[in-house]
């Protein structure tokens, strides 16, 4: 498990429990046994998807971003949201929020080409991140169940208005259907040892998906967690731009090689939303005290 510990004010938590998605908690260390579930979690049962794929829409063109409002009823939110992701990570508050814990171990994916991006869906639902549900913040940590991780590139947070290569959202969703989102950014560098069993597993053409080999720990993926950390509440990135999400991005990128960052550009480059408005949200920042 790797945690972050973060105690919260008595300010920001009333400033950020104003949200309706998951919000500040009280100042505590994080361990395993301070974990709970709003409902019993079958560690065999295939998640389902948290951000299933919905109709026809593109990245260009017609059907693209500024289009997607106009394909469909149901994603009205594309164009009407007031709080839509992915955001330009700038002018955050400096302040503590709630505690997040990751409880990431090896586990069966399969990888797909769902049309719109590569996606590494999980098996079984093992692993978790656990959050404070911020409709009743001093209740205790929720599990949101790994669904599926997929890749954008470039990014769709930008850093002081710097993209990076390619970004990865980590979607969770707890037993009352409310989403947690991860988001890491990857820089060229050195290989990433977990990347190379997904790149060895992409599919080229949409709609196919090849089982993996072996297990994957998610956590190789992840940068430390006790770094710099972004929190804010937005929406899904892709039609229906559904809000009410829990974003948690990391500041510190992790590295793949040139040609794994090729492995996906080669398939899918440019499947990235314009940077969208924060208007009057709160950015907060801050830095964990442990792993």
């Amino acid at each position: 498990m790797r945690i972050i510990r973060l105690s919260a004010s008595v300010v920001l938590l009333a400033l950020v429990a104003a949200f309706a998605v998951s919000g500040c908690g009280s100042s505590s260390s994080t361990s395993s046994s301070d974990t709970t579930t709003s409902a019993e979690i079958d560690p065999n049962a295939k998640p389902a998807n948290p951000e299933p794929e919905t109709g026809h829409w593109s990245y260009s063109g017609a059907d693209g971003p500024t289009h997607w409002a106009d394909l469909d009823s149901d994603y009205k939110a594309c164009a009407d949201g007031t709080e839509q992701s992915g955001i330009d990570l700038t002018g955050a508050r400096s302040g503590d929020f709630v505690r997040v814990a990751l409880s990431y171990k090896p586990e069966p994916f399969e990888v797909k080409n769902n049309g719109h991006a590569i996606e590494v869906a999980a098996l079984k639902s093992k692993d978790t991140l656990a959050l404070v549900d911020s409709s009743n913040p001093d209740a205790p940590l929720t599990d949101y169940v790994l669904g599926q991780l997929h890749f954008h590139a470039p990014s769709e947070h930008t850093l002081n208005g710097k993209h990076y290569p390619v970004e990865a959202h980590f979607v969770h969703q707890a037993p009352n259907g409310k989403l947690a989102v991860v988001g890491v950014f990857y820089e060229q560098g050195a290989a990433n040892p977990t990347f190379a069993k997904i790149a060895s597993k992409i599919p080229s053409q949409a709609d196919q998906t090849n089982q993996m080999s072996s297990d994957l720990n998610p956590e190789g993926l992840i940068p430390p967690l006790d770094g710099t950390a972004f929190r804010y509440y937005g929406s899904l990135t892709t039609p229906p731009c559904t809000e009410g999400v829990t974003w948690t991005v990391y500041k510190q990128p992790v590295t793949l090689s040139a040609s794994q960052i090729e492995a996906l550009t080669s398939v899918y480059s440019d499947n990235a939303r314009p940077v969208q408005p924060i208007g009057d949200r709160v950015l907060l920042s801050a830095s964990g005290s442990g792993k």
